[in-house]
């Protein structure tokens, strides 16, 4: 019998974003699985609908959760900060 595995973090980050260097930490830190997603941000990728539709201000970072969007670095802290799962220790 297999155990299920957590829903894959997909975190939505820019490579130059301080605020999305603040997310990245935090999930390296227990070595949260995820996979990162670079915006294009001066290709203005975030002004797309598809990106709008996850932050309707075109920010990063951003992080899905397997359908629960968290927006703003913060808010994204305290999120995986109160995550079940390989996150709670």
């Amino acid at each position: 019998m297999q155990t299920a595995q957590p829903p894959l973090l997909i975190f939505y980050s820019f490579p130059l974003s301080g605020h999305a260097h603040r997310v990245a930490l935090m999930l390296s830190v227990p070595d949260v699985p995820h996979r990162t997603t670079d915006v294009d941000l001066r290709g203005r990728e975030r002004k797309l609908p598809a990106f709008l539709a996850l932050n309707a201000f075109g920010q990063v970072p951003v992080i899905d959760g397997g359908g629960v969007v968290v927006a703003d670095s913060t808010a994204v802290q305290r999120w995986l900060s109160a995550a079940s799962g390989p996150l709670a220790a």
